[in-house]
């Protein structure tokens, strides 16, 4: 880690140099400002206090998943859509997208697309993978269907997520997608509703 010094400290009250950080500057670099308080400007300070400062990233990576279901029967197919986006005011580096299919979800590997070429394989079993960058305000869309497991029991929710990180943003982002395993399907019965004035005498 790089860090950066303020060597020229005031030597009048509680005054120190402002550091100006400088473009370019690596992700994770730290910087330290000093100020001093004398009360004798020509011996040691009598007090001194310093701050680190690290430089954070503008970019900001955003993730999500969606299904066309929220319940499927075991065999049955669910298409997924999962959306990532650079948030933020500056290309993001690296970034490394993965989604492993969970015990109870089939995933047909010939179905996954994506709008933007992955810089490394985009399938490897059952996991899919999305490596490359992102410009500033850039949207990659992954689409693919994955099977319910025949033999998977009614009543289970499988809950299928995705996570991404990138060379110069500090946290994983995640987003989990909980689906549900019925015996039967709900259906919904319309209702008709009839209204009418009701006359009283006056």
């Amino acid at each position: 880690m790089k860090v950066l010094l303020c060597e020229d400290i005031k030597k009048l009250g509680w005054l120190g140099d402002v550091v100006e950080v400088a473009e370019g500057l690596p992700y994770q670099s730290s910087f330290v400002n000093q100020a001093a308080l004398f009360t004798d400007p020509e011996g040691p300070p009598a007090k001194t206090m310093a701050w680190e400062c690290v430089v954070d990233s503008a970019a900001w990576l955003d993730i999500d998943k969606t299904a066309d279901k929220r319940w499927a029967l075991p065999g049955q197919d669910v298409g997924f859509t999962i959306t990532m986006a650079n948030l933020g005011a500056d290309l993001a580096l690296g970034v490394a997208m993965s989604d492993v299919a969970p015990d109870g979800l089939i995933l047909d590997g010939a179905s996954v697309a994506a709008s933007k070429a992955s810089a490394g394989p985009l399938v490897v079993g059952d996991e899919i993978m999305w490596e490359g960058d992102l410009a500033v305000g850039e949207v990659v869309t992954i689409t693919f269907t994955a099977a319910v497991d025949p033999a998977m029991q009614p009543g289970m929710v499988l809950i299928n997520g995705v996570e991404a990180v990138a060379d110069n943003f500090p946290w994983r982002v995640y987003d989990g997608l909980p689906l549900q395993v019925l015996r039967n399907l709900p259906k919904w019965t319309p209702i008709h509703a009839a209204s009418f004035w009701l006359g009283l005498p006056g």
